[in-house]
């Protein structure tokens, strides 16, 4: 049976694009602050049918400058694994990301969508929520990230990548993303550490991209562990088998 082919970027960038005005996603999230699309639907770097809104909405201890210009992203892409010492003295349901997160689900709930996880992550001063939705022949997952912090947005990330691609270097992400994708790894920030690796260090291969993150400090430090344990499977495959008497 002939293997069936991967559709392509354009493609799956235009089925995400359909879902996201299907819901009319974006003009939800611009009802409570500003809204970007990042990560590998903007960027054309599709494997898994993965869609990213980001939200940051407004709140009196934050810059508004940085509300209107989105401009984002760099210190947080450098601290993931930090927890913000603020978290402690931030309120509960009544901080900004809170309700901005609710008034979304429930437009969404208007919409059709029924089953929705929704978290608060206190040190990032944002609400996660997500939930699955079909589009075509595939399940889209769908994060929408909400914040009052600027820092914590992956539009800056996500223009970094895009101001450096070039043909060759795309066709090096995806088939990178196309292996770990196989194996279940393209998570814990996998994708950001990736698109790093091949775009500033030269990363071509799995076995690089270990190397890479063994001698390189990792924003995600998942990310080295799921490339270990990847390894050890490279050596199961390489031991002889056993001769058959």
């Amino acid at each position: 049976m002939a293997r069936r082919q991967a559709p392509s970027q354009e493609v799956l960038h235009r089925e995400a694009m359909g879902l996201l005005r299907h819901l009319g996603l974006m003009k939800l999230c611009r009802e409570v602050g500003k809204a970007w699309l990042v990560g590998s639907v903007p960027l054309r770097l599709i494997v898994k049918p993965d869609i990213d809104v980001h939200v940051l909405v407004a709140s009196g201890m934050r810059n508004r400058e940085s509300l209107e210009s989105g401009e984002s992203g760099t210190r947080a892409a450098h601290s993931r694994d930090s927890q913000d010492s603020r978290s402690a003295g931030r309120p509960g349901h009544d901080a900004p990301e809170v309700p901005a997160a609710l008034a979304i689900v429930k437009g969404l709930m208007e919409r059709g969508v029924h089953k929705l996880d929704l978290l608060r992550f206190y040190f990032r001063d944002a609400v996660k929520l997500g939930f699955d939705t079909r589009a075509g022949d595939r399940t889209w997952h769908v994060d929408v990230w909400v914040t009052t912090d600027p820092e914590n947005l992956g539009t800056g990330p996500t223009r970094w990548v895009r101001r450096r691609l070039t043909p060759e270097l795309r066709a090096a992400i995806l088939k990178l993303k196309r292996y770990y994708a196989a194996r279940d790894m393209c998570r814990f920030g996998m994708s950001g550490e990736l698109y790093k690796a091949v775009i500033q260090a030269g990363v071509r291969t799995p076995r690089q991209f270990l190397q890479y993150a063994r001698t390189h400090e990792l924003n995600y430090t998942d990310v080295l562990r799921m490339l270990e344990a990847d390894a050890r499977t490279w050596k199961r495959s390489l031991r002889p088998k056993p001769k058959e008497r």
